[in-house]
């Protein structure tokens, strides 16, 4: 099933990265019109250096000035940036760099990954231990059991394509 007749089909508003046609990341684009012109890519950055509302707008300004980005999300206090891309246009190297220019810093992207296989939170536990080893990961943020679901804060640029397969040797079905 393609991404249009899904969206005709369900309705929702699903995200496509790079790697995988069917991205199970829970941030949403800004217009359902732009999701239809074509797949985007979904960029959740963690952003140091913003202490208030016109760090945000001058920020905000910045990012809009980049041709085809939709903004998401600008914000001091959960200090992220979530921007929306044409897949393929932009990597994540790219945008922290715009980011950076503007005179903040970037300590990694997080993602959501799909985990399957953890039943209890000691499952929870050991897969959070073991994700914090893998190479670019910066930290865990959370495994849950009951969502199935692995979120993670990666060294921007990291492959997920790299990390899911490193991932899934930890005896669980990791997935974008």
């Amino acid at each position: 099933m393609n991404l249009l007749t899904t969206l005709i089909l369900t309705g929702s508003l699903l995200i496509a990265s790079a790697e995988t046609p069917s991205c199970n990341c829970a941030s949403k684009p800004t217009s359902r019109a732009a999701l239809l012109q074509g797949e985007h890519t979904t960029f959740n950055f963690s952003v140091q250096g913003m202490s208030c509302e016109g760090c945000e707008k001058g920020l905000s300004t910045k990012l809009k000035a980049i041709k085809d980005l939709q903004i998401q999300e600008v914000s001091h206090k959960e200090e992220r940036v979530i921007v929306h891309a044409p897949t393929g246009q932009y990597n994540a190297e790219q945008l922290v760099k715009y980011i950076e220019k503007a005179g903040y810093s970037v300590s990694g992207e997080t993602i959501t990954l799909q985990a399957v296989g953890m039943s209890c939170g000691g499952c929870e536990k050991g897969l959070t231990k073991k994700a914090a080893n893998v190479k670019g990961v910066v930290s865990v943020e959370k495994a849950c059991h009951q969502t199935n679901s692995l979120t993670l804060t990666v060294e921007p640029g990291t492959c997920k394509t790299t990390l899911v397969k490193t991932l899934n040797k930890t005896g669980y079905q990791i997935s974008l």
